[in-house]
């Protein structure tokens, strides 16, 4: 396959800040494969979860509940979820797994997300673009 760019891993285009739907993102599969810690339909916690994981499930309960107190702090450029498009269009979510599905369950509607295209991937027109998100 021929790249858009030289380099696949490059960053090519981006979006600093976008405001996006939490359960919309929660579709995106995680970089390390997180989301099979999950029930895609109703969020809770699969019956094959592997051994030692409890502290995920307690650090996202503490996250929502959080979140229902005080929202999510939208002016804190560190708190962004970060997605990146790989050079073949597919995404994932590489930081804010745990932050996405907290948002989703506690009702906030968006959240910030910082998207960066690699290898040309925002020329591609199946690729994962944010609007599918909104």
């Amino acid at each position: 396959m021929d790249w858009l760019c030289s380099n696949q891993r490059t960053p090519t285009a981006g979006f600093k800040r976008v405001m996006l739907d939490p359960k919309k993102l929660m579709t995106l599969p995680g970089e390390m494969g997180e989301e099979r810690f999950y029930k895609p339909a109703d969020d809770t916690w699969t019956e094959d979860d592997l051994y030692g994981r409890d502290w995920v499930h307690e650090q996202v309960d503490s996250i929502t509940d959080s979140m229902q107190e005080i929202g999510w702090d939208k002016d804190n450029p560190s708190g962004n979820i970060f997605v990146i498009v790989e050079a073949n269009g597919k995404a994932f979510i590489s930081e804010g797994n745990k932050r996405t599905r907290a948002a989703a369950r506690a009702g906030i509607e968006q959240v910030p997300v910082e998207v960066k295209f690699c290898g040309g991937s925002e020329m591609l027109p199946d690729g994962w673009h944010p609007m599918e998100a909104l």
